[in-house]
């Protein structure tokens, strides 16, 4: 939280290592132990804690997945999983980043799209005909 400007936001634990907060929550009364945040959080401040959170997440999910094939066991090496459910939530949040990329370019180069489609990782578009520009300098 320190390397993203939001150590300040999160509660300490006060007292010593050992008698942290267990699994169980054995030690769960002992919130004197704990200094509150300063303020309540803003909500860019709530979307980044999102954000990283999901970014771990991600990361731990895409480089701990293993596949089982010929009776020996591999880690997937680099890429997400094919079939992993997460793997194709992903792609399609990236896809939907890509999409609205490309969209943008081509509303800055005035370029009209009459339709556009996508299915997973393929997408169709319509648009006119675009016109050749000539060069005057010549």
């Amino acid at each position: 939280m320190r390397q993203i400007g939001l150590g300040d936001l999160n509660p300490v634990w006060k007292g010593k290592i050992s008698c942290n907060l267990t699994v169980t929550g054995e030690t769960a009364h002992e919130e004197k132990m704990w200094r509150p945040r300063r303020r309540e959080l803003m909500e860019w401040e709530k979307r980044t804690i999102i954000a990283r959170t999901m970014e771990t997440a991600v990361i731990v999910a895409m480089s701990t997945h293993q596949c089982c094939f010929d009776g020996k066991i591999f880690l997937q090496s680099s890429g997400g999983p094919i079939g992993m459910r997460a793997t194709a939530s992903l792609a399609n949040v990236i896809m939907k980043v890509y999409d609205q990329c490309w969209r943008k370019l081509l509303r800055r180069e005035n370029i009209v799209v009459d339709l556009f489609v996508r299915y997973v990782d393929d997408c169709r578009m319509f648009l006119s005909p675009i016109s050749r520009i000539t060069n005057t300098y010549s």
